[in-house]
C-alpha cells in the first residue's frame, strides 16, 4: 500500500487481531466490555501500542501540508511556533488571524489511552482549514450554498480531543462554542480555549474583522518580551467564552442538563466514526444537538474506510439530513488528502 494511503483506518484494517480482540469494543469513549468505563490495563495497553504505530505510519504519509519545504511541515503539520508562549502551535488563517493550541504528550498521555485526543490528528487540520477557507469566501457564495458562514453561529464540537476546529470556528466569528469530550481530556480543551481567548483580546485586529466586519490594527510587539507578557497576562484575567463540557454519548438528558438546550447551528465531528457500535449513539447525539428552529450543519470528516461511515451517514438521513461530499475544489487546496473524507450533513428547519 503506498505510504500517502496509510491513514488511521487504513492501519487498523490492516491489523488482523482487531476483530477477533472481544475487548475492543470502546476503550476510546472510556468504555469497555461491561460499559463501566474502567477497562484493563493489557487492553489499554495494547491499544495504546496499536494507536501509537497507527500515529506513525500516519505522520509518514505523504501530504501536502507534511512535504519537505511546505510553510507549514512539522509536529502535527505546523512548523509555526506561538513564540510568545513555549509549547504552543499555531495554526495561520486565512484573515490574518491565528487558532493556538497545545498538544499533550502524544498518545497513551498520561497512561491512558484517551491520550489519543491530545494530539491534532490530519482529519482536524483539514476540517480546521476547511472552516477558515469556506468562511472567507463571498457573500455571494455563501448565498449559493458554496459557503459555510461561520459569524454569529452556535457551535459544538464532538470528540473534540485538542479542540482544532471548534477554536477555529471561535477564531472565526462564531457566538458560541461548546467543546466536548470526556472528562479526562478536558483539561487541555480548557487550556487550549483559554489560549485563544486571550490572544482574541491581545490581537484584536482579525477578531474585529471576523466579528463586526470592520478593520484593526494588531497589537504591536507580537512577537517580543512586551508581547509575551501581554499574552500571559490576559490568559490569567479572562473569563471563559467558549465552554468545555464532558458529554457522555450515553446520557443525553443529563448532558442536557449540563448544557442546556440543544440548539447549534453547525455540529462539527473529526475522527469519530472509528467503532461502528458507537455511530447509533453518535447519530442521537447530532440529532439532539442540531437546531430544529433553523437549519443546522453537520461536519463529519475522517480517514477513508471507516468501516461505520456508510452506516452513520445514512442514519443521519433517517434523522431528515441530507449528506454529501464536500468537493475538493471547495476545501483548502493545501489541507486535503484523497484519503481524508469530508462530509457535510444539512437539515432545514421544523
Amino acid at each position: 500500500m503506498p505510504s500517502e494511503e496509510c491513514g488511521v483506518l487504513a492501519s487498523l484494517l490492516d491489523s488482523p487481531e482487531d476483530g477477533d480482540d472481544p475487548e475492543f469494543g470502546f476503550p476510546l469513549f472510556g468504555f469497555d466490555v461491561d460499559g463501566d468505563g474502567d477497562g484493563t490495563a493489557s487492553v489499554q495497553k495494547a491499544d495504546e501500542e496499536r494507536f501509537a504505530e497507527i500515529r506513525s505510519r500516519e505522520e509518514a504519509a505523504k501530504r501536502p501540508w507534511r512535504a519537505e519545504g511546505s510553510p507549514v511541515c512539522g509536529v502535527s503539520g505546523l512548523s509555526d511556533v506561538c513564540t510568545e508562549v513555549p509549547g504552543v502551535w499555531q495554526l495561520p488563517l486565512e484573515s490574518g488571524g491565528r487558532v493556538l493550541f497545545r498538544e499533550g504528550d502524544g498518545v497513551g498521555h498520561g497512561g491512558d489511552i484517551v491520550g489519543t485526543g491530545a494530539r491534532v490528528w490530519d482529519s482536524a487540520l483539514v476540517m480546521a482549514k476547511f472552516l477558515d477557507t469556506t468562511s472567507s469566501r463571498t457573500v455571494s457564495q455563501a448565498k449559493s450554498g458554496e459557503a459555510l458562514s461561520l459569524k454569529g453561529a452556535r457551535v459544538i464540537e464532538l470528540g473534540a480531543g485538542v479542540g482544532l476546529p471548534g477554536l477555529c470556528a471561535f477564531r472565526l466569528g462564531a457566538s458560541d462554542v461548546v467543546l466536548t469530550d470526556v472528562d479526562a481530556r478536558l483539561p487541555l480543551l480548557a487550556e487550549n480555549a483559554k489560549l485563544n481567548e486571550a490572544d482574541m483580546l491581545r490581537r484584536p485586529g482579525e477578531e474585529l474583522k471576523e466579528r463586526a466586519n470592520v478593520s484593526g490594527e494588531e497589537t504591536e510587539g507580537a512577537g517580543d518580551a512586551k508581547g509575551r507578557d501581554s499574552l500571559l497576562l490576559s490568559l490569567r484575567a479572562t473569563p471563559s467564552k467558549v465552554r468545555v463540557e464532558a458529554l457522555d454519548w450515553r446520557r443525553l438528558e443529563e448532558a442536557r442538563r449540563r448544557l442546556g438546550e440543544f440548539d447549534f447551528d453547525v455540529v462539527l465531528c473529526t475522527d469519530l466514526l472509528f467503532n461502528d457500535e458507537a455511530i447509533p449513539l453518535l447519530v442521537d447525539v447530532i440529532d439532539a444537538a442540531a437546531s430544529r428552529r433553523r437549519p443546522a450543519v453537520v461536519l463529519s470528516c475522517c480517514e477513508h474506510r471507516w468501516p461505520g461511515a456508510e452506516r452513520f451517514y445514512s442514519l443521519l438521513e433517517g434523522r431528515g439530513f441530507t449528506v454529501s461530499p464536500v468537493e475538493s475544489r471547495e476545501q483548502h487546496p493545501l489541507f486535503q488528502h484523497r484519503s481524508i473524507h469530508l462530509f457535510k450533513a444539512t437539515r432545514q428547519r421544523d
